[in-house]
C-alpha cells in the first residue's frame, strides 16, 4: 500500500513539473509547404527554372531532329549498297562509307545520351539550390517571428515527407504563424498590376 502512495506521488509530481515546463515553453506551428507555395519568390525563380528546362527541351528536341536526319540518311547509303547496277569497286566504296556513317551516328547517339544525362543532372541541381535557397529565407522569417512571438519551440504542420502525415497531428490554429510569416515574405513582393 505504501508503494502504491508513493507511485501515486512521484506521478502527480512528474505530471506538475511536466505541466509547468509546458507552460513555460511556448510552441507555434507552421507550414512549410504554404509559405514556399505561397511566397512570390517561389513563383519567381520556378518561372527563371522553367525558362531553362524549355531551353534544355529545345536543344533536346533539335537533337533529336538531327540524329534522326543521319539515321534516315544512314538507311538511304545501305539500301543504295544493295542496289544490283552497283560495281563491286562502287560497293567496297560504299560499304566503307556506310561503316563510317554508322560509326558517325552511334557517336552521335552517344554523345546525345550523355548530354541528356548531364543536363538532367544540372537540372535537377539547380532546382535543389532553388529550393534551398528559399527555404533559408523562409527559415530566416519563420526564425524571427517565432522569436518575437516567444516561442521556443517551431514545428511543422505541414506534409513535406508526402506520406499523408504531417508531423503535427493537431494543434490549436492560435498556434500557427503561417500566416503572420507570410505577409512578412511577401512584403516587398512587385505589385501584380
Amino acid at each position: 500500500m505504501n508503494s502504491i502512495k508513493r507511485f501515486l506521488v512521484s506521478a502527480l509530481l512528474l505530471t506538475l513539473v511536466a505541466s509547468v515546463a509546458a507552460a513555460e515553453t511556448k510552441i507555434v506551428t507552421v507550414s512549410i509547404v504554404r509559405l514556399f507555395e505561397g511566397y512570390y519568390k517561389t513563383t519567381e525563380r520556378m518561372a527563371q527554372f522553367e525558362s531553362l528546362n524549355e531551353q534544355a527541351m529545345a536543344e533536346a528536341e533539335n537533337r533529336q531532329r538531327r540524329f534522326e536526319e543521319q539515321v534516315a540518311n544512314f538507311q538511304e547509303m545501305q539500301e543504295d549498297l544493295e542496289n544490283p547496277m552497283l560495281s563491286d569497286s562502287a560497293r567496297e566504296a560504299n560499304e566503307a562509307e556506310v561503316q563510317r556513317k554508322f560509326e558517325e551516328v552511334r557517336q552521335v547517339q552517344f554523345e546525345n545520351q550523355q548530354w541528356e544525362q548531364q543536363t538532367t543532372q544540372q537540372l535537377n541541381q539547380r532546382m535543389m539550390e532553388i529550393q534551398q535557397e528559399l527555404l533559408g529565407e523562409i527559415r530566416d522569417v519563420v526564425d524571427v517571428i517565432a522569436r518575437e512571438e516567444g516561442a521556443r519551440v517551431i514545428l511543422d504542420s505541414s506534409d513535406i515527407g508526402g506520406r499523408g502525415i504531417p508531423t503535427v497531428i493537431w494543434a490549436d490554429p492560435r498556434l500557427d504563424i503561417t500566416d503572420i510569416v507570410l505577409r512578412e515574405l511577401n512584403r516587398n513582393a512587385p505589385s501584380s498590376d
